[in-house]
């Protein structure tokens, strides 16, 4: 039996879907989110005090239509939906499937084809240009009104692994309705000029870079101090469980510290996550003032979580935990090596010196 707190895996998700595809009659539903939900306080002190069994369930956001949300919890153990809620006017994050379609519809629109004639990239330079598509915002416009919108806007690259951010194309933004990829407006505030210089930030574009440190080489010869089970985690005394969550990334869960005073493990905190990352831009340009990006609500920390590597993410004695993420589909996929845990010595804690007596100092 698994741990209540133990991640989902890809065939659980694939169950949680394949419930929801029955028991609602949808043949392709699109999940905005299909992830573990996780037990309620209740459920985990019956569990921990008593081994109370606890369900495994998934928590469903799916799209209805251009301007519905349901909200579902999908129990797999007994493979039934516990709870269905349609929820309207309210938004997901950006899907992928969407952005990839909005995209699709800018390319091949008119309006957006003659503002970039009108400012030089025209034929194969269109190929080059980047796309992308951001949370549109609510500012009280008329296309606003019962659709889920994004805001284009554009960056050149002069090849596939340029900096498109180095070269923004200003003035130029184009609204499209997401529910189905119509583009409502390009939105032209007049030419600025596309700075072309390269600003690339790979290590083999950087140049001439210092050499005037010797290496250092630190290494734990006897292994880490942690242990690991499962997605359970051990650390001097410290206790914790980890796992990502497609919305809000990393999560630690059940956070305690062992007390041999007390022979017992002392409960820290629950569960520790990130609510939300906000990003205002701030900038009165009319293609900048209304960038305000909520990195976890519309975006999905976790959704974005990418593998780490050896030696550019991490050093030294590593452990990687896999993030099971659904997609869109409610299929379940891997993304590998999406946390890492190692040690770090940040230095000193604290030093003591006893000037008035013995000289002698002391530091941890």
């Amino acid at each position: 039996m698994s741990h209540p707190l133990d991640p989902f895996s890809a065939e659980e998700l694939r169950d949680a879907a394949a419930i929801y595809r029955s028991e609602r009659h949808v043949e392709s539903p699109v999940f905005a989110v299909l992830s573990r939900l996780e037990p309620d306080h209740a459920e985990w002190h019956g569990f921990v005090e008593s081994g109370t069994p606890i369900d495994r369930r998934a928590w469903a956001v799916v799209v209805v239509d251009r301007n519905t949300l349901a909200e579902a919890i999908i129990n797999v153990t007994t493979r039934r939906i516990d709870s269905y809620v349609e929820v309207e006017g309210e938004r997901p994050y950006l899907m992928i499937s969407e952005i990839l379609d909005a995209m699709g519809a800018v390319r091949s629109h008119a309006g957006w084809i003659d503002a970039m004639a009108r400012r030089g990239f025209t034929g194969d330079d269109l190929d080059k240009i980047q796309m992308d598509p951001w949370p549109h915002g609510t500012f009280g416009t008329a296309h606003e009104d019962g659709r889920r919108l994004t805001k284009v806007i554009f960056y050149w690259r002069d090849e596939p692994d340029d900096n498109g951010y180095a070269h923004p194309i200003e003035g130029l933004m184009v609204v499209v309705d997401l529910g189905d990829a119509e583009v409502l407006a390009v939105l032209d505030t007049g030419d600025v000029p596309v700075p072309r210089t390269r600003q690339s930030y790979y290590p083999e574009h950087a140049g001439r870079v210092r050499a005037d440190l010797k290496p250092i080489d630190i290494t734990q010869p006897d292994g880490p101090s942690w242990t690991v089970d499962g997605n359970a985690v051990r650390w001097q005394r410290w206790r914790l469980r980890v796992s990502m969550d497609p919305v809000e990334g990393l999560v630690l869960h059940d956070v305690g510290y062992d007390d041999p005073d007390a022979g017992r493990v002392r409960p820290i905190m629950h569960r520790a996550a990130v609510s939300e990352m906000v990003v205002p831009y701030g900038h009165t340009a009319e293609s900048q003032r209304w960038k305000n990006a909520f990195d976890v609500g519309e975006w999905g920390l976790g959704r974005m979580a990418n593998s780490l590597e050896l030696g550019c993410d991490c050093l030294g004695v590593i452990h990687y935990f896999d993030a099971v993420l659904a997609g869109e589909d409610g299929e379940g996929h891997v993304t590998a090596n999406a946390i890492c845990l190692h040690e770090e010595d940040y230095s000193i804690l604290w030093k003591h010196s006893t000037s008035t007596s013995t000289g002698r100092s002391s530091s941890t």
